[in-house]
């Protein structure tokens, strides 16, 4: 299921082999599904799923967690998922905690666990995909450019993720979101530079580069270009 899953949203793009495992991984669901986290050494907590992928999950909670230690997730609706901890860090502008766990649960257990209902219940089939894909993000490190109407470079930073709904930019200062904008992104492979009108739904300054990441959403929301341009950035990944 899950291997069919990611092979619909592969064809949804220019050239639709399914790509390597490698490449699956960066695909992420975003969600939010409630997970009690189990302990080796006993005691347990409430955490959130906030996105789901082929090898892991990104986990939201109060405490933080220690890298490098194991954790089993638990859902009432199928058995436990044993992860190891990847990375940890606060939540920005929150005084909760983030966590990149990764599955190091037998196959078996995998199958039995909570994760392949969850996904199900999320639309995560390969018959909805197409109804899912504007969750799906491609990192990426292309220069981009907010645009104003007239045509004119407003800020030059880089693109940090792709979808096919909208993009994730950052810059060094602070664009406001009344400002009506374009955004352009430089050539890549065979293809032409893109530009798209797009509205900004959120900035947030990252507290490590500093810069301001500009959350925007296309207004065209099934482009055939941007779709290349997916196609293109996951088989580079």
């Amino acid at each position: 299921m899950l291997q069919a899953m990611f092979g619909a949203f592969r064809r949804l793009l220019p050239g639709g082999a399914t790509p390597v495992l490698e490449r699956r991984e960066i695909v992420r669901v975003e969600c939010k599904v409630p997970v009690v986290c189990i302990f080796p050494a006993g005691g347990e907590m409430n955490g959130t799923v906030i996105d789901m992928g082929m090898r892991g999950v990104r986990l939201e909670t109060k405490q933080k967690l220690k890298k490098g230690n194991t954790v089993r997730l638990l859902r009432p609706d199928g058995g436990p998922v044993e992860c190891l901890i990847v990375w940890t860090r606060p939540k920005r502008f929150s005084d909760d905690f983030l966590a990149g766990l990764q599955f190091i649960d037998s196959a078996e257990n995998l199958r039995a666990s909570w994760i392949k209902g969850t996904l199900k219940k999320l639309g995560f089939t390969p018959g909805r995909i197409k109804e899912k894909r504007k969750h799906i993000r491609v990192p990426s490190e292309l220069r981009a450019a907010l645009v104003s109407t007239a045509g004119d470079e407003l800020c030059e930073g880089t693109l940090v993720n792709l979808g096919i709904g909208g993009a994730l930019v950052a810059l060094p200062v602070e664009v406001p979101s009344n400002v009506k904008v374009s955004v352009r992104i430089d050539p890549v492979a065979h293809l032409k530079g893109l530009e798209l009108p797009c509205a900004i739904r959120s900035c947030r300054k990252n507290p490590r580069s500093q810069k301001f990441e500009h959350g925007l959403r296309f207004e065209d929301q099934d482009n055939d270009t941007v779709k290349q341009y997916l196609n293109v950035l996951m088989k580079s990944v």
